[in-house]
């Protein structure tokens, strides 16, 4: 019998190579398939990704709706000084305390206490800013912190600002002083609550009839007139009323005996 030689190399015969060959395009055309199918899943997501950007970015986002502000002293009642005509707001939960200093010709009005937005309003005499400085170092603080002009009321004034002591706590006090027709206003309350206070200070104009008798006129009430001989048509015009350079001193009594004759200027109002 022949032997079978072992080390004889295997001849791969056509019928071989073309199985492997199909094999192979077999394997490629799924992967290639596979890797459109994935390309075309990823391509569609993508598209999508794009709309749904575009959609957010055409979107209206609606204005957010103001939240409207409260003024926190709109509801506070007005107080009223008809012998320095002014007003200003207070805390409804107090009620003013006026304490008439006749020999000092001052008045101070209380509004409550420091700690619930409470605070003081001296009129008396005008002084020098200086004068109070050196009353609040001497009295009140050690020093004062700040020192600055405003205005209150279209008024220029002056606000001082200092630490003081209320019952056992160190606190920021500002004090602040209006000149006007030889008084000052001084107001006095927290740091906190002064600028929400003097917004409410007003100055109140005189009546018809203390504008006239202010400037050394004489006021004849029952016809509503200011007259003098020194009268000027600007003060006239000033208060609305209408002015008249010569009139009678008896122009309202014609039956009179006597009268003077003088040319009396006159504001009807």
């Amino acid at each position: 019998m022949e032997a079978t030689n072992l080390n004889q190399p295997i001849v791969e015969t056509p019928q071989t190579a073309s199985k492997k060959n199909n094999f192979l395009v077999s394997l490629l055309s799924i992967l290639l398939l596979l890797a459109c199918i994935i390309a075309g899943f990823f391509a569609y997501q993508t598209q999508n990704l794009v709309k749904e950007i575009t959609k957010i970015k055409n979107r209206e986002i609606p204005n957010p709706t103001a939240t409207p502000t409260i003024d926190p002293v709109s509801n506070w009642p007005t107080y009223t000084n008809d012998d320095y005509h002014f007003l200003v707001k207070y805390n409804p939960d107090f009620s003013p305390d006026e304490i008439p200093d006749k020999a000092k010709q001052s008045t101070l009005i209380g509004f409550g206490t420091y700690k619930n937005n409470g605070f003081d309003i001296e009129v008396l005499k005008s002084n020098k800013i200086e004068f109070y400085e050196n009353k609040l170092i001497g009295d009140i603080t050690e020093s004062i912190d700040k020192k600055e002009t405003i205005k209150v009321d279209g008024v220029n004034a002056t606000k001082l600002t200092y630490k003081a002591i209320v019952v056992i706590d160190k606190m920021d006090f500002s004090k602040v002083i209006i000149k006007k027709d030889n008084f000052d206003y001084l107001i006095t309350a927290l740091s906190d609550d002064i600028n929400q206070i003097i917004s409410t200070f007003k100055f109140v104009d005189d009546t018809k009839e203390e504008g006239c008798i202010k400037e050394g006129y004489s006021w004849v009430s029952r016809y509503n007139e200011c007259e003098s001989l020194t009268l000027t048509e600007g003060f006239c015009k000033k208060g609305g009323g209408t002015f008249s350079e010569c009139e009678s001193p008896c122009r309202h009594d014609l039956y009179k005996d006597a009268c003077i004759t003088m040319c009396m200027a006159v504001c009807k109002f």
